[in-house]
């Protein structure tokens, strides 16, 4: 009797460890696909502060920085702050800041910002679903540069200095 209990233990062990491989092995395997969809910038959709419709497609052929931001995130106002500093180094990129807040709290954010009469800077809303289709899980602020072949350059978590960005868009 003994000997079937312990069979039985070593069998439940043995299939335990198997499921807790494979599932890492899918969190691994899903972690790296998501990487990958980023490499080339993905297809979204934003609303402009004007509530009109723009594609992730429409950017053209300028180097692309895309920043998650929240409009209460001190983090998210030093970075905005600093890209102001140093808006003539981003002349010939695109600057697209996306939130998933309602835009009332965007168009705030980018009157203080000092950023939004800049014409090559967006201030956007992007829904939260769309945010997660096209990037996965994303914490504030949460940088991506892509070059003018709309491949990823650079992808940043947490606060970014400008000249960090720059030197990727260079």
């Amino acid at each position: 009797m003994k000997d079937i209990v312990k069979w039985i233990l070593i069998v439940i062990v043995v299939c335990a460890i198997a499921w807790m491989a494979n599932a890492s092995f899918k969190k691994v395997q899903a972690a790296k696909s998501a990487k990958e969809k980023l490499n080339t910038l993905p297809a979204f959709s934003l609303a402009t502060l004007d509530s009109l419709s723009i594609e992730s497609s429409s950017f053209g052929d300028s180097p692309v920085v895309l920043i998650y931001f929240n409009s209460e995130c001190d983090h998210c106002q030093y970075e905005a702050q600093d890209i102001k500093n140093n808006i003539a180094g981003f002349s010939k990129a695109t600057i697209v800041f996306m939130s998933s807040e309602p835009l009332v709290k965007i168009k705030a954010f980018a009157g203080t910002s000092g950023l939004r009469d800049h014409k090559n800077v967006l201030f956007t809303k992007i829904t939260s679903n769309d945010a997660f289709t096209a990037f996965g899980s994303l914490a504030v602020p949460h940088v991506f540069i892509y070059g003018p072949d709309k491949k990823l350059r650079k992808e940043f978590k947490g606060e970014t200095k400008a000249e960090a960005i720059l030197k990727y868009l260079n």
